[in-house]
């Protein structure tokens, strides 16, 4: 069971948290004008964000009390892909550059068959288009867009399979956070959950971070001959 649910955030539900800068980069306070809503920040966020491609995503996954499942997702400006996921177990590392597709096993490196589709940034931002409309509050320097996933009558604005993901399982609890900071980049998301099966509750806590927005050096493919 709990396989299952870090299965189901990990490829139904966007998580995206970001820190564009270094630690010390200088934050703009956001002010909310009457005018906004959530639609309009995901709108202008398409807007300032449509030639943006790259960026590092940070995320971690944890159900209950277990050891949070870790992943790395790196896309350059030419869409090569890095993966990486610790499950505190192993390492699994994948790679897909120009067109080449190679997985870490063993500590060889080995073609693949595995297909990752990791969107790049924009496709991220306009994936959020289609969101019913939320609650929008601001956090000093970040708008705040929160959704009760449980009320989407449209699951497939998230994901294609969370509907059949949650007609599986008993769904207490589904929120999405999303932030956005003053250049309307998004730059954190947690999805938050509690999921019950045979008269047990789990719960869920997803979240992640993208660094290095439009700034990501070229993925090589290691050990390349």
């Amino acid at each position: 069971m709990k396989k299952v649910l870090v299965s189901l955030l990990a490829s139904s539900v966007l998580l995206s948290a970001c820190n564009n800068n270094a630690e010390d980069a200088q934050k703009t306070e956001v002010k909310q004008e009457k005018s906004m809503t959530t639609e309009t920040i995901i709108n202008d966020s398409i807007d300032q964000n449509n030639d943006v491609l790259s960026y590092v995503e940070h995320g971690t996954l944890s159900i209950d009390d277990d050891e949070a499942l870790e992943f790395f997702v790196t896309m350059d400006n030419d869409e090569n892909v890095k993966f990486e996921v610790d499950n505190n177990k192993s390492v699994y590392t994948f790679y897909d550059v120009d067109g080449e597709k190679k997985e870490v096993q063993n500590g060889k490196l080995e073609d693949t068959d595995t297909e990752l589709n990791a969107l790049n940034y924009i496709e991220i931002i306009e994936s959020l288009k289609d969101l019913p409309e939320g609650e929008l509050t601001t956090e000093d320097d970040l708008y705040v867009l929160t959704y009760n996933i449980l009320e989407v009558e449209d699951l497939s604005a998230i994901s294609n399979n969370l509907s059949s993901y949650l007609e599986e399982y008993d769904t207490e609890e589904l929120s999405l956070i999303l932030k956005f900071n003053s250049d309307y980049q998004l730059v954190e998301a947690h999805v938050d959950g509690v999921f019950s099966e045979d008269d047990e509750s789990y719960n869920v806590q997803g979240d992640v971070n993208f660094n290095n927005i439009n700034n990501v050096d070229t993925i090589d493919m290691p050990n390349r001959e």
